[in-house]
């Protein structure tokens, strides 16, 4: 398996998410600074993340925030054929508002008895106000989200 992870620097209409996947061609992508946004999409009460299909690839958005910078909104685009959606059993998203986009957890469990998890996070730079307490905060929640993973699990 190939895994990739690419600061795309905002997804565009010109640069849309199925030709950044397309060209990328990884097993599993992890997308950071793709300023998603809840825009054209129904959002639930606390919902923090949303899934679509982009190509042949699951894609798991965590948009940015109201208290996050357009710069966040990270992704992770993993092959249908080698973890289907139906193999997604659970997802972990910070809690807090100004983490919101900036990072995301998802873990898939087969039948078959593999269990793998995928984390990918996004740290602003140190001109951003607030970087290291954001960064204190991601460190924090990605560390939480390793303590309740179970061994069988490969991070």
């Amino acid at each position: 398996w190939t895994v990739t992870t690419y600061n795309c620097q905002f997804l565009a209409p010109s640069r849309p998410l199925n030709e950044v996947c397309t060209r990328i061609h990884s097993d599993v992508i992890g997308l950071q600074s793709t300023g998603t946004t809840w825009r054209f999409y129904q959002r639930l009460e606390n919902q923090r993340c949303f899934i679509k299909n982009v190509g042949q690839y699951s894609v798991l958005q965590w948009p940015i925030g109201d208290r996050t910078s357009r710069a966040s909104g990270v992704s992770i685009a993993v092959k249908r054929n080698l973890l289907p959606r139906s193999a997604i059993s659970q997802v972990w998203s910070p809690p807090d508002e100004c983490l919101q986009g900036r990072g995301g957890a998802v873990r898939y469990r087969l039948k078959s008895g593999t269990d793998f998890t995928f984390i990918l996070s996004y740290f602003p730079p140190t001109s951003v106000p607030q970087a290291a307490e954001i960064t204190e905060k991601l460190w924090a929640w990605q560390s939480d989200v390793l303590k309740d993973l179970p061994r069988r699990t490969l991070p």
